[in-house]
């Protein structure tokens, strides 16, 4: 298995570069290639695709979520990313669902934060420090 950095994905998305984008097509095409996606990859990903591209938050969502049904494509968790994507789609902060949905797989009680929007996000959730 080979992971894939953000700018694997951009290409694969934006196809502003058309040797680059040739070359990610032919490569992610390979019969046997199997090919890992980080969240963190994601997270970036989504971040440029909005602040360099000017892709809206609902036309990130969905192409991200195509890429959970690519066969070849392995993610940490895809139950948990599907539901952080359909939640930011909607207008919650990507990097914020991310990072509460992981600490609740982990099994955590509470997540410590001073973040404003993700303590009003899951109030039952977030603590403050004290």
């Amino acid at each position: 298995m080979i992971a894939l950095d953000t700018n694997i994905l951009v290409r694969y998305f934006a196809q502003d570069d058309p040797a680059q984008c040739a070359v990610v097509l032919r490569f992610l095409s390979k019969p046997s290639g199997v090919y890992y996606i980080s969240d963190l990859v994601i997270l970036e990903t989504a971040w440029v695709l909005q602040k360099a591209y000017d892709w809206t938050p609902t036309e990130v969502a969905q192409a991200l979520m195509r890429l959970l049904l690519v066969h070849n494509l392995v993610f940490r968790d895809e139950f948990l990313l599907k539901e952080a994507l359909r939640a930011y789609e909607n207008g919650a902060d990507l990097g914020d669902e991310l990072i509460w949905r992981e600490a609740l797989a982990a099994g955590c009680k509470k997540i410590a934060s001073f973040d404003r929007k993700l303590q009003k996000s899951q109030p039952s959730f977030v603590v403050q420090p004290s």
